[in-house]
């Protein structure tokens, strides 16, 4: 007999993806074993085509990119990069958000770096940072940022503070 409920047969493929991307927000793992079982899961989902095992390598496929994305992210590799001891850095890159202006006259803008200078060593960065700064600012421009890291995660500039986007 029919059931009164309409089919949705995308249904357990997104509540598979949305357990996998929660169990990599809250426990972040990425290994050569886990690519080796995620391959082993995909021929066994492909051989049986039973749907409980393709809803496990859903949620397992979706949990390994969300764990490498997170763990990798340029945002990290610059945290790692900077330390945590405190030295001055030099950040070139483009404004990629519309600024928003503060009363007192700062913008707060997101800024993709294009390269970090650390100790005299220039080196290619591909981080996302949240800057605010007392200068007009537009969206499209190219700056320079000079700023003395306390933290990985946030340092003080010489007109505000700026923050990596993770």
């Amino acid at each position: 007999m029919l059931s009164a409920w309409p089919r949705q047969p995308f249904l357990g493929l997104a509540i598979s993806a949305s357990i996998g991307i929660l169990l990599a927000d809250f426990a972040a793992h990425y290994s050569t074993a886990l690519a080796a079982a995620l391959a082993t899961i995909a021929v066994i989902a492909l051989l049986t085509r039973n749907s409980v095992v393709v809803y496990l390598f859903v949620a397992a496929a979706f949990f390994m990119l969300h764990s490498f994305r997170t763990i990798d992210s340029p945002g990290l590799q610059l945290a790692r990069e900077l330390g945590e001891e405190p030295r001055p850095v030099t950040i070139r890159g483009v404004v990629i958000s519309e600024p928003k202006f503060s009363e007192r006259g700062s913008a707060s803008f997101l800024f993709q770096a294009d390269s970090i200078e650390i100790d005299g060593e220039t080196r290619s960065s591909r981080a996302k940072l949240f800057a605010r700064w007392r200068h007009v600012v537009e969206f499209g421009d190219e700056i320079q940022l000079f700023a003395i890291p306390v933290s990985s995660t946030c340092a003080p500039t010489s007109r505000g503070r700026m923050c990596i986007a993770k």
